[in-house]
């Protein structure tokens, strides 16, 4: 079902009548509701995965058994993104590109299963690219002229969708919300921050380039489509100590109560270590924020106190459930 669109009216009843009779035909549904075909296989099509299996090879669908729809809801869907920038700072530089690669992943193990679709598109600056930044990113500003991201084909792939994925979730969310606001909409979660490679995985790293040699993986690009495969290949291995999947580490922290901590700007000096730790700049309220769950969460506040107490960068920071 597209996203924003409005179930049919007549979906519940369809429903019902299919599980009372066991027959998920659309011809019943035609005489039982005096409708046209069009009509009553869009609502057999939206029982689909749910009551009622895929059309097999001869057109036909069945009635999926217990079994079927439990593994169906093992399933879960996930976006992993990344973007490439003008500079580190979204409120002086500028989103010019975007990847998206949604995968299928064991919502119990974390097993990576497929990959569901992909998109990649790149966006005009309104501010002009030096030099220094056209080297780095292997963008040309001339090549970038009329370019826009297709926010269409982005609804239709983040459609279903449980769970956002980046390495640095909060630089590339901070950078993305401008444009896509769909994305603020979904749950997040960092693989930079929300597993815990240095203390539990006992990492010296946890760059994407580090964890690609840690697991003998190849080298990514650095271009945002090949950091999602990278990204994908490394959540969907046991991580080093704790064993279970990167995916399965994540899954888990996005299901543990997320708190967003706020900062007022302390000013120039502490406004690079607070980047550093996952804040993003909130104009508006002159204030630097960050939402994180789980043992990330705590590292964030150990961290902040460590800043406000010992080191006097800032008075006070606040901290309220998400």
């Amino acid at each position: 079902m597209p996203l924003n669109s409005e179930p049919d009216p007549l979906l519940d009843a369809v429903k019902q009548l299919v599980i009372e009779t066991k027959n998920p035909s659309v011809a019943q549904v035609q005489r039982h509701f005096k409708l046209g075909y069009s009509r009553a296989a869009g609502l057999i099509a939206a029982l689909e995965d749910e009551i009622v299996s895929a059309l097999d090879e001869n057109g036909w669908r069945s009635m999926m058994s217990l079994g079927e729809k439990e593994l169906r809801r093992s399933k879960v869907k996930l976006a992993v993104v990344d973007v490439e920038t003008t500079g580190l700072n979204p409120e002086e530089n500028e989103l010019i590109g975007l990847s998206v690669v949604c995968v299928e992943v064991d919502r119990v193990t974390g097993e990576f299963l497929e990959v569901l679709g992909s998109y990649s598109g790149q966006h005009e600056p309104t501010q002009p690219m030096s030099p220094a930044i056209e080297q780095i990113t292997g963008i040309r500003a001339k090549d970038l002229v009329g370019m826009r991201l297709d926010l269409a084909r982005i609804n239709a792939l983040l459609e279903g969708c449980e769970l956002i994925l980046a390495h640095n979730a909060a630089f590339d969310r901070a950078f993305l919300a401008p444009h896509v606001p769909l994305f603020e909409q979904f749950t997040w979660a960092c693989s930079l921050r929300d597993i815990d490679w240095f203390g539990t995985e006992q990492q010296p790293k946890a760059s994407i380039d580090y964890l690609l040699s840690l697991y003998d993986l190849k080298e990514s690009s650095g271009t945002p489509a090949d950091d999602c495969r990278a990204l994908i290949q490394i959540l969907g291995r046991p991580l080093p100590v704790s064993c279970h999947t990167g995916f399965a580490a994540l899954l888990a922290s996005a299901n543990m109560p997320q708190y967003r901590y706020v900062v007022p700007d302390p000013g120039a000096d502490s406004r690079s270590a607070l980047m550093e730790l996952g804040f993003s700049f909130d104009p508006e309220a002159n204030a630097w924020s960050a939402i994180a769950g789980g043992a990330y969460a705590q590292r964030l506040e150990a961290a902040l106190v460590d800043m406000a107490v010992f080191d006097g960068r800032f008075e006070r920071f606040s901290v309220e459930s998400v």
